[in-house]
């Protein structure tokens, strides 16, 4: 049987999180049948391959694990999932995040069900923070972040900020397929997969936000947009942001002053960062970037 949804599920080092991960989405009521793909990516020093091949001898007709292979980094391990889901949808989940409820799929799928227009929905979703063990419910609201919804003038939002959480997406495969490239991405020196991604999807496809959490993301130090110790890393993230934002820029266009906007946004990023590291002259280096880009942006005006 053809599955309605795809699942894909990343995981790496994750075998404290993996389980909770899979019981989520195998737990969701449905009336539709769903596939899980995971990508788990040569984890070198704990048991969370064992785990994956666990829940795929438990539920052969549900779960299908990529077949063992080296470390291939993340968007390429994002890649080869991809190339394995059959679904009408696919919908993402990371192996350290996990679904609210048991009807947080159903929600989604129905509205693309009765909206042929819309290619992509998300939600608001739920942090926890793993080292002090607080919940923030309904991440969005409580920070009155601007929902993305709507057609092509989401890009303009995105171009901005990446304000869609990767964990609560469900998208049409067909449009995904007829414009996303991963291989792109990974020629482009993208360090992340979802930012792109919804970028070039606002040009092709409606989007919608529905107003609840449908599922939770966790935040511990280690993930490579949270290396809280590791100012390279927390750079090179940044940088890569930047990039993302310039390539669609130059490809697509946007608001007037968005380039200086760009930038503005990379040496606040830096400033933080570099002056939280101890790295003061390159604290000064992004201060004084910044204040010229203030400079700018008033005779812009």
């Amino acid at each position: 049987m053809i599955p309605i949804v795809s699942v894909v599920v990343l995981t790496y080092n994750q075998e404290g999180t993996i389980s909770q991960t899979l019981d989520s989405i195998i737990s969701q009521s449905v009336n539709f049948s769903i596939e899980i793909i995971i990508g788990e990516d040569a984890s070198p020093s704990d048991n969370t391959r064992a785990i994956c091949e666990r829940y795929a001898s438990v539920y052969p007709s549900i779960v299908r694990l990529l077949p063992k292979a080296p470390n291939k980094g993340m968007l390429r391990n994002y890649r080869d999932a991809l190339i394995e889901c059959r679904g009408k949808y696919i919908a993402v989940c990371s192996g350290d995040d996990f679904w609210n409820g048991t009807d947080s799929l159903s929600r989604r799928v129905q509205f693309l069900e009765e909206n042929p227009s819309y290619g992509v929905v998300h939600t608001d979703y739920h942090v926890l923070y793993v080292d002090g063990g607080n919940l923030l419910e309904d991440f969005n609201k409580t920070k009155n972040i601007e929902a993305v919804t709507g057609g092509v003038e989401c890009f303009d939002l995105l171009l901005k900020r990446n304000l869609i959480g990767a964990l609560t997406v469900v998208m049409r495969h067909d449009v995904f397929k007829s414009c996303v490239d991963i291989d792109l991405f990974i020629e482009q020196g993208f360090l992340m997969e979802d930012y792109p991604t919804w970028l070039e999807m606002s040009r092709h496809t409606k989007i919608k936000y529905l107003d609840f959490s449908s599922a939770t993301y966790r935040i511990a130090a280690g993930s490579i947009s949270n290396n809280q110790n590791d100012y390279s890393k927390q750079k090179a993230f940044c940088m890569s942001v930047a990039n993302v934002k310039l390539y669609y820029f130059n490809k697509y266009g946007g608001h007037r002053g968005v380039l200086n906007s760009i930038n503005k946004s990379l040496y606040r990023e830096l400033i933080h960062y570099s002056y939280n590291s101890g790295l003061m002259s390159e604290y000064r280096y992004y201060k004084l970037r910044l204040v010229w880009c203030k400079i700018k942006s008033i005779f812009q005006l």
